[in-house]
């Protein structure tokens, strides 16, 4: 996979995480929600950089970020907009 699909692909599947943690309405707040996803994502980059046939990528823990600010940026422009 090139590096630009690799990090698109992994943008996408935050923001869809990002996406269902919000609409779940868990007891936690949109951001809190977002943040846990993304710190989700950062520990499994830092087992990737102990793991001997896996690779820590900094792009890819950026792209993590992406794709679950862009959510978040999505859903708090909806609510803006709606209320």
């Amino acid at each position: 996979m090139s590096f630009i699909s690799d990090k698109f692909v992994h943008s996408l599947i935050y923001f869809y995480l990002a996406i269902l943690g919000i609409l779940s309405k868990f007891r936690f707040n949109d951001l809190k929600v977002v943040a846990l996803i993304f710190l989700f994502g950062a520990f499994i980059e830092l087992i990737h950089y102990y793991h001997p046939y896996r690779l820590f990528e900094f792009f890819d823990l950026l792209a993590n970020l992406i794709g679950v600010t862009i959510a978040f940026l999505i859903f708090r422009l909806k609510n803006k907009l709606t209320y």
